[in-house]
């Protein structure tokens, strides 16, 4: 996997997009909120969420709402991957 931790504590949406496409490809399932608030050095589950919900709100993930575990990146959020020069 990908190392998306960010200096300063700082985590954009894209590091998310990054890291919930990276997982998923790794493990064969996306990651919960915690995991990802663990990987990328968050300390709230909470700002996890806001990140994921702008990346649902511009097209870039999908989820299946109250089911665990079923973040998907779209074809769209995979073209976002692509073009910041990353395989996808």
């Amino acid at each position: 996997m990908s190392n998306t931790r960010a200096p300063n504590a700082f985590v954009t949406w894209g590091m998310v997009l990054r890291y919930i496409h990276d997982s998923t490809l790794e493990r064969g399932y996306p990651p919960t909120y915690k995991e990802m608030a663990d990987a990328l050095k968050v300390a709230s589950t909470s700002s996890v969420a806001h990140h994921v919900d702008t990346l649902e709100a511009r097209g870039l993930v999908s989820r299946k709402p109250g089911s665990p575990r079923t973040l998907q990146v779209t074809e769209a959020g995979r073209s976002i991957l692509i073009k910041s020069g990353e395989k996808a």
